[in-house]
């Protein structure tokens, strides 16, 4: 393993881990994923991940990328997701091995599904609440995915 490798393998976890706890963090206080997070992570996959990959392997993972943001933006015309959630989870699937596309499937829909149950639960404590964190207020009527994709992206690393 090269020098470079070594610090990518470091790094690549790390500069995840912020991204991730940032989408948690805006989702949550705006309802919104910024396209810096997104750019975020493209940029961080083009440096420390692309170029340490066999090219097979690549091209794999931008092809299922390209398919998750074409059938998301799909999604998002017909009024299902939001367009910042399309885009950052086709950002944050780069990340993924294809050999563990299925197992990242079932470890973000255990995710989403803890997330509906620990936001709904947090609209029950706090009825009325009109606060400046928008993804908690009881009058949202959108989840914060953001909540889901930082949690989905941190266990599937092991950073959490």
């Amino acid at each position: 393993m090269s020098e470079l490798s070594t610090l990518s393998a470091i790094l690549v976890p790390v500069v995840l881990a912020v991204i991730l706890l940032a989408a948690v963090f805006f989702d949550l206080r705006h309802l919104r994923l910024p396209n810096m997070l997104v750019y975020a992570l493209i940029l961080c996959f083009a440096l420390l991940a692309a170029p340490f990959l066999p090219l097979a392997e690549l091209g794999w993972r931008l092809l299922a990328a390209c398919v998750l943001l074409a059938l998301g933006l799909a999604a998002f015309a017909a009024g299902l997701i939001g367009g910042g959630d399309v885009k950052f989870l086709s950002a944050l699937l780069l990340f993924v091995p294809s050999h563990q596309l299925t197992w990242f499937a079932f470890v973000a829909a255990v995710c989403l599904l803890l997330s509906i149950a620990i936001v709904l639960a947090a609209r029950k404590l706090r009825p009325g609440y009109r606060g400046a964190w928008a993804g908690l207020r009881d009058d949202a009527n959108r989840l914060p995915m953001g909540l889901s994709f930082g949690m989905a992206g941190l266990v599937f690393w092991g950073l959490l």
